[in-house]
């Protein structure tokens, strides 16, 4: 199911975790913060099935395009059993109805960003939801809030240089990850 099944009802219980964008078109999208931990959440997979990715190359066939002219390719078949088991969902906030093209560099003449995402620390109190708080954003809201805190000389945001070469931005200490699963077209949360 995802989270986005879960978190898409602004009159369900859990809606105090969800707070609106404001959006109403069909180009909307998510920031989720997200306490992962075996109180909270964690992800899942069928007991006796091997855990991770599965991966069988079946080489090189002849194979069709849209047009029906063949060619040769490599042909590999994936399999990943994996869930996701929410035990605690006051661990979880979603800010939706972000209107994607209403997004703008400054906050004050669009979506703020960085005033909803200081809304949804607040959601999840780390004081009483213990784990590893991570956000999950698209790429074109990742680039917005990095515009917005730029351009607002904010201090929410910050990079941590990885030991691996990656520079990582944290917002209020929690980091940011784009994620590109996240659609930038989901319908209106009501």
């Amino acid at each position: 199911m995802g989270l986005s099944a879960r978190y898409n009802d602004l009159s369900a219980p859990n809606a105090a975790n969800i707070i609106s964008g404001g959006g109403s078109g069909a180009d909307n999208a998510s920031v989720w913060l997200c306490t992962w931990g075996d109180r909270t959440g964690f992800g899942i997979f069928p007991k006796g099935a091997k855990a991770g990715l599965e991966i069988e190359d079946l080489g090189q066939q002849t194979l069709q395009d849209a047009a029906g002219n063949n060619y040769e390719g490599y042909r590999t078949h994936f399999v990943w059993e994996a869930g996701l088991s929410i035990r605690d969902w006051r661990g979880f906030a979603r800010l939706c109805n972000i209107d994607v093209s209403d997004l703008t560099a400054d906050a004050a003449t669009g979506v703020d960003l960085i005033t909803n995402m200081i809304k949804l620390t607040h959601k999840v109190d780390p004081t009483k939801i213990l784990g590893k708080r991570v956000f999950y954003v698209s790429e074109t809201v990742y680039l917005f809030l990095d515009l917005q805190t730029y351009n607002a000389s904010q201090m929410n945001v910050t990079y941590k240089d990885m030991p691996h070469g990656e520079r990582v931005m944290m917002f209020r200490g929690i980091p940011v990850k784009k994620v590109d699963a996240l659609l930038e077209t989901e319908a209106v949360v009501s």
